[in-house]
């Protein structure tokens, strides 16, 4: 009797022994260029460099680099590039930063036809005065 109750309790840690865990897809920014560590300026013209890759997602899906305003208001986009191999992309967008507290650039990853993104990375950069 005591060996079949030690049976027992084993199985659920040999169950999850053989089940296979799948990596979470990802989406990183490695570098971006502004930093964020100073303040934009509203009226400011702001070349965004940013360098960003997928990572666990399957080959065919998109990144794209999206700019918005604290209110959500698109101020530029550079893509889509096509993920191949996990390879990093780097976008470029000018912008002219508008009155507002906070600029955000995102990073969405879209698997090849969803309509939705599924994985995303992004950074702040607080937005301070006027560059008049």
């Amino acid at each position: 009797m005591k060996i079949k109750f030690t049976y027992f309790l084993l199985i659920p840690f040999f169950l999850m022994a053989c089940s296979k865990v799948e990596p979470q897809p990802q989406v990183i920014i490695l570098n971006a260029s502004p930093s964020g560590e100073v303040a934009l300026l509203s009226g400011q013209e702001v070349n965004f460099e940013v360098l960003a890759e997928a990572r666990n997602v399957k080959d065919g899906g998109d990144l794209t680099l999206v700019i918005q305003g604290a209110d959500g208001t698109s101020l530029g986009m550079d893509g889509p590039a096509t993920v191949s191999a996990g390879a990093p992309h780097k976008f470029s967008a000018k912008v002219k930063i508008p009155e507002t507290s906070t600029v955000t650039i995102f990073v969405p990853y879209t698997e090849k036809g969803a309509t939705e993104t599924q994985v995303i990375d992004k950074r702040n950069y607080k937005v301070i005065g006027n560059a008049k």
